[in-house]
């Protein structure tokens, strides 16, 4: 579970695409999902919350809903809504964490370098 201000970077299975070929049944999940990366804005639980009766009858969504949906501010300032499990290859960027052993190590040796 994500949380508020966290920046993700993710891919967001949309519309799931089913065919046949030799009698096999394939499934294509990845031809239409798209890359995104934001900010989390608001974390529903559309139990707790339910999505309008407007948006039920637009039956525009290309996929299933699950219980837990995050707005995220996109990096294009649009704002837009993705509901869990559907969102895949998620990183969250850490901004405030402390640096690991690394990042010490190479920030050490940019002073030395740059005679800080």
């Amino acid at each position: 579970m994500f949380k508020i201000n966290d920046h993700l970077e993710f891919h967001y299975l949309k519309e799931i695409k089913t065919d046949s070929k030799d009698g096999q049944p394939l499934t294509d999940y990845s031809s239409t999902s798209e890359s995104y990366s934001g900010t989390v804005v608001e974390i529903r639980d559309i139990v707790q919350k339910p999505v309008s009766a407007e948006t039920i009858k637009r039956g525009n969504i290309k996929g299933n809903r699950s219980r837990v949906m995050y707005t995220i501010d996109l990096d294009d300032h649009n704002i837009q809504s993705f509901y869990d499990g559907r969102m895949v290859g998620v990183a969250v960027r850490i901004e405030d964490s402390k640096p690991n052993i690394f990042e010490r190590i190479v920030r050490t040796m940019l002073k030395v370098k740059h005679g800080k």
